[in-house]
């Protein structure tokens, strides 16, 4: 096994409890703190007798875990957006997959979005979740390579200790358990929020970035993990998406939401500064290539986006008016949604200071290593429209010329 600390973050005092109202400031960030090895940040080791009591000797399950040689790949959160697109470029790749998951008939549904039939002899469902330690182990057992997409996320106040828990558990399980399989490959799926600083340029040798509310804790402390292993010699690539937006999204996350309730007209104003985009089939791609580059940090070709109601005008001809607005002006609203969680009031004060934080990225690397370049913002976002009016979440007349790019007008 390799060797490395067992750690989980305490917050710090500003941030006693991960369910504050961000009580650290009304400062244009919140007055984010640092995460780096000088963070004030105090951490407090997991006791290892603790740990050890969890281990047991692997016993197949009733599905016959471990049954196969050393080829297939675990991959955690295969239900999910991102988990599915992997899952099937993975067998596109003629891949054998064991797709970890809390709800195997979530999965099998959600699998039909891409094509992927569940009963295909290459696929192997088992269900466990990867706070469990034991669960971990016995999915790992005869895997070769592992991609661990798997994780919680919310901007709502009522999540927060449950998805800062399950993030940096999750990792740390999955990471260890391969380890200890003896893959020679694994990749840990982070984000461009566990790497946020005013105005950078991200890159694969990014520093942790700092931390804005409990999502960017709960992804910072999941990478430092990863890079623990990585700095103690384990075969971990970590690969950093933006926000993730595309087709056949069975949960409707967070980015094409956005997507959405711009073209309905419930979202006229948005945060200034920047945010990148990418599509949830390019993540893919990077994810499985990364598969083949141990010890490597690649982040996912996208765009930059200032505005999202921009790039939806030119895709659909539409008007879509909006007003950027500073950060500043949105928290008071924005806090009060976090706090109270009521109905029809914004809430996501965290989506809107990392927008705010205004970051380019440079993900030349991926291309120079992996040869993958992505695709444009506007073909994601037509196909991603296209995709919206086909499950009746907006209508053809939102989509706007979209649905007909040939169409030269421009509708309100």
């Amino acid at each position: 096994m390799v060797p490395h600390r067992d750690l989980v973050v305490v917050t710090q005092a500003d941030f006693s409890s991960p369910t504050s109202d961000f009580a650290s400031g009304d400062a244009a960030f919140g007055s984010p703190y640092e995460t780096d090895s000088n963070s004030s940040a105090e951490w407090v080791a997991l006791s290892m007798k603790e740990r050890s009591r969890e281990t047991s000797p692997i016993q197949p399950t009733a599905s016959g875990v471990p049954s196969w040689s050393m080829a297939a790949v675990l991959l955690t959160g295969a239900s999910g957006f991102v988990g599915i697109h992997v899952l099937r470029r993975l067998l596109d790749q003629s891949h054998q997959v064991r797709a970890f998951v809390r709800t195997p008939d979530k999965l099998r549904r959600n699998l039909a979005l891409v094509g992927v039939d569940a009963d295909d002899p290459r696929l192997e469902s088992i269900q466990g979740d990867v706070t469990n330690t034991h669960a971990v182990r016995e999915a790992a057992a005869g895997c070769e390579r592992a991609v661990h997409t798997a994780a919680t996320f919310s901007y709502r106040r009522r999540d927060a200790e449950r998805m800062i828990r399950e993030n940096a558990a999750g990792t740390m399980n999955v990471l260890d358990a391969a380890a200890e399989a003896g893959c020679t490959s694994v990749v840990h799926v982070s984000s461009t929020f566990a790497l946020l600083r005013p105005n950078a340029t991200l890159s694969g040798e990014s520093p942790l970035g700092v931390v804005l509310g409990p999502y960017t804790r709960s992804k910072v402390d999941s990478e430092r993990i990863a890079r623990e292993r990585q700095g103690a010699g384990a075969p971990v690539c970590i690969v950093n998406p933006g926000s993730v937006v595309g087709p056949n999204d069975p949960y409707l996350g967070e980015s094409n939401t956005v997507v959405r309730d711009v073209l309905r007209g419930h979202l006229p104003t948005w945060p200034r500064g920047r945010l990148q985009w990418v599509d949830v089939r390019d993540t893919a791609e990077v994810i499985v290539a990364a598969l083949d580059r141990p010890g490597r940090r690649y982040l996912v070709p996208g765009e930059s986006v200032a505005l999202p109601h921009e790039a939806l005008r030119r895709v659909t001809g539409r008007r879509l008016p909006a007003v950027r607005v500073p950060v500043q002006a949105a928290t008071p609203m924005l806090k009060l949604g976090y706090r109270t969680d009521w109905p029809l009031i914004p809430y996501a004060l965290e989506g809107a200071r990392g927008i705010a934080m205004g970051i380019e990225v440079d993900y030349s690397v991926t291309v120079a290593d992996l040869g993958i370049t992505g695709r444009t913002l506007d073909e994601s976002l037509t196909d991603t429209i296209r995709w919206l009016v086909e499950t009746g979440r907006i209508s053809r007349r939102a989509a706007g010329r979209s649905l007909d790019p040939a169409t030269d007008q421009t509708v309100t």
